[in-house]
């Protein structure tokens, strides 16, 4: 009963920290995301742009700055438990973005798929990939049919795996 109840615990510190990362970086709290994170962490953002360490996630973030206003809504989170201290989470994301000087709106509709490590009395990411459905208002990376990584689907006419 211990061990379950320790499960529903890390459950919800798990989940608590993909929440407070939505807030903070609608807040444009960018210092206080970045403690969310690992000072090690990895953010993939998909088609090679990968950000690893602090100096590199603090210029991700800073690119928050180039909007007057965000949302993020997160929803369907999944949390497994591989390890002891280790968690493997999913989660869907609708992210709201206005641009500032034009207005243009920015919408995603994606997953962030997580691995999260126990430091201490506290979780924090250690890897974020960025997958997506779709998104609107941003233009394609060269080469690729979206500016994200898409998320796989199951073709279930043939039995693989496509984008």
């Amino acid at each position: 009963m211990a061990e379950r109840l320790g499960r529903l615990v890390d459950t919800a510190d798990v989940t608590a920290v993909l929440h407070e990362y939505c807030v903070r970086v609608d807040e444009n709290r960018q210092r206080a995301v970045l403690d969310l994170f690992t000072d090690d962490a990895v953010y993939d953002h998909g088609h090679g742009r990968v950000y690893q360490g602090r100096v590199r996630l603090a210029e991700l973030f800073r690119a928050l700055d180039d909007n007057v206003a965000t949302s993020h809504h997160l929803s369907n989170v999944t949390i497994r438990f591989p390890a002891d201290g280790l968690a493997h989470a999913d989660s869907y994301v609708y992210a709201f973005h206005r641009r500032r000087g034009s207005g243009d709106e920015v919408h995603l509709w994606g997953r962030y798929a997580d691995i999260l490590v126990r430091t201490g009395a506290s979780w924090r990411i250690s890897r974020r990939t960025l997958f997506a459905a779709a998104e609107r208002g941003v233009a394609p990376d060269d080469g690729w049919p979206s500016r994200y990584q898409l998320i796989a689907r199951h073709d279930s006419a043939t039995g693989g795996c496509g984008m």
